[in-house]
């Protein structure tokens, strides 16, 4: 069986890099989430989530979990003012 090499791209520096499709970035996801005392949380990973170790992979989606959940939170209690009369935040 063949084994092919992965392509590269040349910079005007002549510097070799290789190119998307050999195991590099992709794409990425983004959340962005406001935070209940001010500010907000930008939240970016661009990974390859088939070359994460189990240990990585772990981390990664407990973290976008917990995020999800913290998002959840913040909606659930701004509809429980609006239901109360209470003016949002």
């Amino acid at each position: 069986m063949a084994t092919t090499r992965p392509t590269t791209a040349r910079d005007d520096d002549d510097e070799v890099r290789p190119t998307l499709g050999q195991g590099q970035r992709a794409g990425g996801a983004t959340l962005t989430l406001p935070l209940a005392s001010g500010g907000t949380l930008h939240f970016a990973a661009t990974v390859n989530i088939l070359q994460l170790s189990a240990e990585d992979r772990t981390f990664l989606f407990e973290l976008i979990d917990r995020l999800h959940a913290y998002e959840k939170a913040q909606e659930e209690q701004a509809a429980a003012k609006v239901a109360a009369g209470q003016p949002s935040a």
